[in-house]
């Protein structure tokens, strides 16, 4: 037969993509455009889970940018081996096979949400309107990481979009340490170095500082004209400098050029000083950040916030000019902390000296999620004091950090943790809850165990409700992971493989030959090294069965990368753990790798095996 799809509207040749295979199709509409969701038939149930809130997002984003969705039909693929993890293609996204996972497996992160909006706002930014060179890329990926976190702040509120950018921070600095280069680069040494942490995580926080300077209706505005002007074309960075100027009357040249043209972040750090007699407080700000390798000196428009007595703050803007400057307040009273920046909308490192009981106090004002989570930081164990307590705390990832600082050896914080582990709404808090009674003698842990083995829909807290049977009741333990052997699914399936990995139960090695075939993609990698686990205390028998199986998939080129490369792994783990006491065996398996070694074409694959 001869299918024919035709698109009249100009796109990037990048963004042209083919995937044929025996596809269960899901079916949406959205104001007359099809939606398709195309995943393997084992997934046919849970494709709307897999893709969530597609439709939704169609409108969000189309009501945000003023521009509707410019495209006849909006598809989302599943292929196999992917290269990378997923890709805008014009009307038809290709996902990498990690997307694929049950409903029930996908309760315990939202990854999928993310990433499904940062490849859908790729249509505004990155098709509709296309980035002129690599060297813009920022046009294109800091506009998708940032669709992110409005996406996430639409739906869930701002903590989760705040918790969101403040991992994309981590992820930026985490670069920023090792190598530093301008947004817009035109010095790459290849294309594929643009695809970093600068053009994504930076890209997207520098667009929130913009956001926040601008203010959101003007934003918005600038966004639209730079869509509408720019609409099937090409783009580098001054054209979204113009339409944001035109947008808001303001000259924006020295925004981009500190942030796009120059490479690096500010570091800063602070002191002040209270005069009771004029009733002035004084604030010293240093930008600290190695001129070598960021820009000397930046313009930074925030606010300070000073905690005052009786709970109350008092904010006032001030904007950065110099790398030493001095501002002044007058203010009723000596403040009791002064927190610069205190929404962290800056892409800033600061350095803060907080007291215990300073940051118990700024604590009870209820600052932003940035803060709540380094107030925890600071005062780790002695969270536990804090009024009101953390565990109540809006956000799931506050609750978490909380339920580490209760004590679990007390009695009436037992209890509060065992209420956590059954009522919390998130599966992060339950699991932590759960997690820090393993072990504590808490005598009704067995009864919470069980009970949430038999209620609660999260993976991650049945894994952890087995953990802590496993060490007072195994037959309870291994009862449980024997019954999460007929779901199927592949998180299942690495649950019971960890526990018995863990257990040594050498007898369980069949229920890893059984899911040989069913486990595959990343979640490799952790099977192959559990089954290493069990075949380094096995019998020579089950060993010399095992080392054959692994070999056997390590050697065939038919196999992907990924897949030879756990098998060949989980095999030099088996030798490692039997040189001493089994050397025939670890001579024996050395031959094995020898010959896989040999016989692989793959480059890549040949680095990483020089480190075993």
């Amino acid at each position: 037969r001869t299918d024919t799809w035709r698109l009249d509207l100009p796109h990037a040749p990048y963004l042209f993509m083919l995937a044929i295979g025996d596809y269960a199709v899901t079916h949406d509409t959205w104001r007359g455009i099809p939606v398709g969701y195309y995943v393997e038939h084992d997934y046919a149930a849970d494709a709307r889970a897999i893709f969530p809130e597609a439709p939704a997002m169609l409108s969000y984003f189309s009501d945000y940018t003023g521009i509707p969705y410019p495209w006849p039909k909006y598809s989302q693929v599943v292929v196999r081996d992917y290269v990378s993890g997923a890709m805008e293609n014009t009307t038809a996204v290709v996902y990498g096979e990690f997307m694929q996972a049950t409903g029930r497996e996908l309760i315990d992160e939202r990854r999928n949400e993310a990433i499904g909006a940062h490849e859908l706002i790729h249509h505004w930014f990155g098709d509709l309107v296309t980035c002129e060179s690599w060297s813009q890329l920022v046009l294109n990926e800091g506009f998708a990481n940032y669709g992110e976190y409005l996406w996430l702040e639409f739906k869930y509120g701002t903590d989760e979009a705040e918790y969101h950018r403040r991992d994309e921070l981590e992820g930026y600095l985490q670069q920023a340490s090792v190598t530093k280069h301008p947004l817009v680069d035109f010095h790459y040494a290849s294309r594929e170095d643009m695809f970093d942490a600068h053009s994504y995580n930076k890209g997207g926080l520098v667009l929130h500082m913009l956001r926040k300077m601008l203010g959101e209706s003007v934003f918005r505005a600038g966004l639209h004209r730079y869509l509408k002007r720019s609409a099937w074309g090409a783009v580098e960075i001054h054209d979204l400098r113009l339409a944001l100027e035109e947008a808001s009357g303001r000259d924006l040249n020295w925004f981009f050029d500190q942030w796009y043209m120059e490479p690096g972040h500010p570091e800063l750090t602070h002191t002040w000083s209270w005069d009771p007699a004029t009733r002035l407080v004084t604030v010293e700000v240093m930008q600290v950040q190695d001129p070598g390798k960021n820009a000397e000196t930046y313009i930074l428009p925030t606010e300070v916030a000073f905690l005052m007595p009786r709970d109350r703050v008092v904010r006032m803007p001030l904007v950065m000019t110099e790398r030493e400057q001095t501002f002044t307040w007058e203010l009723e009273e000596s403040p009791l902390l002064v927190d610069l920046d205190p929404d962290r909308t800056l892409l800033a490192v600061q350095h803060r000296d907080w007291s215990g009981e300073e940051a118990a106090a700024y604590w009870r004002t209820g600052p932003c999620l940035w803060t709540r989570i380094e107030i925890m930081g600071i005062l780790e164990d002695e969270a536990a004091g804090l009024e009101p307590y953390p565990w109540g705390d809006a956000h799931w990832t506050v609750r978490a950090m909380g339920t580490s600082a209760l004590d679990a050896l007390d009695p009436v914080q037992q209890l509060t943790l065992a209420d956590l582990a059954r009522q919390d709404p998130h599966s992060s808090v339950r699991e932590s809850a759960l997690g820090q009674l393993a072990g504590s003698g808490f005598p009704g842990l067995r009864k919470l165990c069980l009970d949430r083995l038999e209620a609660d829909p999260s993976y991650s807290v049945l894994q952890t409700a087995i953990g802590a049977l496993s060490a007072d009741h195994p037959e309870l333990a291994r009862e449980a992971a024997e019954k999460l052997e007929a779901d199927g699914s592949i998180t299942a399936t690495l649950i019971a493989g960890d526990y018995y990995a863990g257990s040594g139960a050498t007898d369980r090695l069949p229920f890893f030959e059984s899911a040989w075939e069913r486990v595959n993609g990343l979640h490799r990698m952790f099977f192959t090294r559990q089954y290493a686990e069990l075949l380094r205390v096995a019998s020579p028998e089950q060993l010399q069965d095992g080392a054959n199986r692994l070999a056997a998939d390590a050697s065939d080129q038919g196999l992907s990368p990924i897949r030879r490369f756990g098998a060949f792994r989980a095999l030099a783990h088996v030798r490692q753990g039997v040189q001493e006491s089994r050397p025939d065996m670890a001579a024996m398996i050395g031959a094995l790798l020898e010959r896989i070694r040999t016989s692989e074409t793959d480059e890549d694959l040949l680095r990483y095996y020089e480190h075993y």
